[in-house]
């Protein structure tokens, strides 16, 4: 697969780590399900989590992985020798686990990576055939397979990453005519599917996992570009839940939340009601924790 283009340009890099570090506080969550020891991130990016991680657990041995050599570099420069980084193609291990050399670990973790090699097989179905469910159901099987031939016995696989919202019509008011400007441009510019609403005096009616993946990237600036062509929200918890047990994982734990910096940016810059007109505020993210045997 390929790696982010941004990455290389000055101002798409900081916006990146920027981005990564400031969802560090909520990114703790998952803290609390990791097990101590041996513990491997896929796709660990520019360290962000690691951090966290080498700050929870000191004594634990904390390995990352990524194919972006330029986010390795960061991610080098900022652990400082605490964590043992290889750069590696995450399908091309699945296809062959034993490529990477190490393990059992007792915590696997996906932070923010499984939207992407999803999106990634949307854009690639002819590599991510065969699952009745589609190519990005195939790759999210691949990697959950991946994780349970890497975990010991009563090890945990720990996912992080956005969630599609239960499906419902929603009416979406904009406070400022900028931002109904930036819709419009995200509604031209967004990839993985058409953008569906109808509008009547400035009140607009679309599918809630329409309006998700308006509201959780209206507001990138320099990584856009990139941004508009990935899919956030491609899968409910449930989803995803039978897809662990497919792999062999059995999930112990599920949840749903807002983070709070979304909540608070969504209440300044948007109204957004049910067809009733109550207030409604959309999921952002999901946690789903699963163990093996």
């Amino acid at each position: 697969m390929s790696t982010r283009p941004d990455v290389h340009s000055g101002l798409g890099l900081e916006a990146y780590v920027q981005g990564m570090a400031r969802s560090k506080g909520d990114k703790a969550r998952m803290l609390p399900h990791v097990r101590p020891g041996r513990i491997l991130e896929l796709g660990c990016g520019s360290g962000a989590v690691l951090e966290l991680l080498r700050g929870f657990s000191p004594a634990s041995e904390l390995v990352g992985i990524d194919l972006s050599a330029k986010l390795l570099g960061v991610a080098a420069r900022s652990l400082q020798g605490a964590a043992r980084l290889r750069r590696r193609d995450l399908f091309a291990l699945a296809h062959d686990p034993g490529l990477l050399g190490e393990g059992p670990f007792d915590t696997v973790i996906l932070c923010s990576t499984l939207h992407e090699l999803a999106t990634f097989a949307l854009e690639h179905p002819e590599r991510f055939p065969g699952h009745p469910e589609g190519p990005m159901a195939e790759a999210a099987a691949r990697i959950f397979g991946l994780a349970r031939a890497l975990l010991a016995e009563g090890g945990v696989l720990v996912v992080r990453d956005g969630v599609q919202p239960e499906r419902r019509p929603l009416r979406l008011r904009f406070r400022s005519p900028e931002l109904e400007e930036r819709f419009w441009r995200f509604a031209d510019d967004f990839r993985p599917f058409t953008l569906e609403f109808s509008v009547s005096d400035g009140l607009y009616t679309l599918p809630s996992d329409h309006l998700y993946e308006f509201a959780t990237k209206y507001f990138y600036e320099t990584n856009w570009h990139v941004e508009v062509g990935e899919y956030f929200g491609w899968a409910s918890g449930r989803q995803l839940e039978a897809l662990l047990r497919q792999a062999g994982l059995e999930p112990v734990h599920r949840e749903a939340y807002t983070i709070p910096f979304l909540a608070e940016k969504w209440a300044a810059d948007l109204e957004v009601s049910d067809l009733e007109g109550r207030p409604y505020t959309l999921p952002s993210t999901q946690i789903l924790v699963a163990r093996k045997g």
